[in-house]
């Protein structure tokens, strides 16, 4: 009997590469997520030490200029992260949506593992039972022999 040949094989490979494909793009996405997080902290670490710092200038004198150079600081400041947490947002979006991409994938891969599973049992059943007609007949053949 042939050796067993799963028909799907090469579906079944196909969605697994897909799968490391995008696993791989998922990590890249939370790297991605990570750097926006770390600049987001970076800057809200530099707004609360300048504005520490106009504080304690403030206490001290400071000119309405030089208020004004931390007030613009602590606008343009506010902007980056603005714009950092839509990038995150959008990040997150695509993390979702690749989460949604990676279970459709892993049913697709799941499915076809136990449709493998079953052929492969079917097919050990019936290597199991041309093995036995076969042993039937080899006894059949001696003992007529005999």
């Amino acid at each position: 009997m042939k050796k067993f040949v799963f028909s799907l094989e090469k579906v079944l490979s196909l969605k697994q590469q897909l799968l490391d494909v995008q696993v791989n793009e998922m990590m890249r996405l939370q790297e991605r997520l990570k750097q926006i997080v770390t600049e987001i902290q970076q800057l809200n670490e530099t707004f609360h030490k300048y504005n520490k710092e106009l504080n304690k200038q403030m206490s001290i004198g400071i000119t309405p200029q030089e208020v004004m150079v931390y007030k613009m600081y602590f606008h343009d400041i506010t902007q980056k992260i603005n714009v950092c947490t839509r990038r995150k947002q959008e990040v997150e979006k695509q993390i979702a949506l690749k989460k949604e991409e990676m279970i459709a994938l892993k049913t697709d891969i799941s499915g076809l593992e136990k449709l493998q599973e079953k052929q492969r049992q079917e097919y050990n059943a019936l290597l199991h039972k041309q093995q036995e007609l076969e042993v039937e007949e080899y006894v059949n053949r001696t003992c007529t022999a005999s």
